[in-house]
Order: structure tokens, then C-alpha cells, then sequence
């Protein structure tokens, strides 16, 4: 059987330093990944989420002491994360809940929300998604000026 999503984000490197680590990296990632499910779009609602639902959902994530983060502490740990880690941990683990293949793959280019500065144009990513498994299975970052004619001329390699 597959490993689990939570034992696959196990093999995270923890961005934090020592000093100071209140919750496990795995709790933390399985918090948000819970509060996303259950259709919560900021830190303060999956914080609130999961403050609401008390201590036995808690306990089954990890949350061993009885408390739950605030959004902030979800945010330190999103902010520094590695992206490109967590791509590689969580791409495979959806190829394995499909061994047929993905079928028809989706290319879709987005500006992630928030990056965008006065002179900084944003982090612009270009995203394969593949309908067949309802998930995006690869993104890469691209430049601001790529358009849909370099996927079509040179494509990334996924």
C-alpha cells in the first residue's frame, strides 16, 4: 500500500529553527492540507478551523499538548517551505494513487497572488493539471514575458 501523504511530508526538511518549534512540521502541513479540504481559503481559517474542532482531530494530526497554532505560525512555516520539495514529494504521491496514467493534461499559466510588487512583475507559474485525477501534477516557475507560444514551441519539462 502507498504511503500516506503526511508520512510522504515527513521527509520535509523543517525550515524552522529549534529554538522556539512549539508543533511538528507534519501536524502544521496536515492542519492545512485538513482546513483546505474543508473549503477554508486563509491562515486565520484554517487556524479557527482547527481550534474549533478541539482536541480529538487535533490529536489524530499530531497536536499532542492540547493547543492548536495561531495563523502566524502557519504562515512562518508556508513562507519558508521549499516549493520545489514539496512538488517532488507530492506529484509521485498522486501518480501513485493513479498507475493508469493521467490522460489528458491541462497547461495553465497563473501570477501567484501577492507576489506582485511596484517594480516586480510576480512569480508567474505555468501548471500541468490533469482532469482525470482532479490535481495539478507538476508547476514550474516561469518568466513574467512567457506566453502560450513557448509551451507550444519548447514546453516545460514536467
Amino acid at each position: 500500500m502507498p504511503a500516506s501523504l503526511l508520512d510522504r511530508l515527513a521527509a520535509l526538511a523543517d525550515p524552522r529553527g529549534r529554538n522556539g518549534r512549539q508543533y511538528g512540521l507534519v501536524p502544521l502541513l496536515g492542519l492545512c492540507l485538513v482546513g483546505t479540504l474543508a473549503g477554508h481559503t486563509t491562515l486565520t481559517a484554517t487556524a479557527h478551523f482547527g481550534r474549533l474542532r478541539g482536541h480529538r482531530p487535533g490529536h489524530a494530526l499530531g497536536f499532542t499538548r492540547g493547543t492548536m497554532p495561531c495563523p502566524n505560525t502557519l504562515s512562518d512555516l508556508l513562507r519558508d517551505l521549499d516549493p520545489d520539495h514539496l512538488d517532488r514529494i507530492i506529484g509521485p504521491w498522486v501518480a501513485d494513487r493513479h498507475p493508469g496514467g493521467w490522460g489528458h493534461l491541462a497547461l495553465d499559466g497563473k501570477v501567484v497572488r501577492g507576489s506582485r510588487d511596484a517594480e516586480v512583475p510576480g512569480t508567474h507559474l505555468l501548471a500541468a493539471y490533469a482532469p482525470h485525477a482532479a490535481a495539478v501534477v507538476a508547476q514550474v516557475t516561469v518568466e513574467a514575458t512567457t506566453n502560450d507560444a513557448w509551451c507550444r514551441d519548447t514546453g516545460p519539462s514536467f
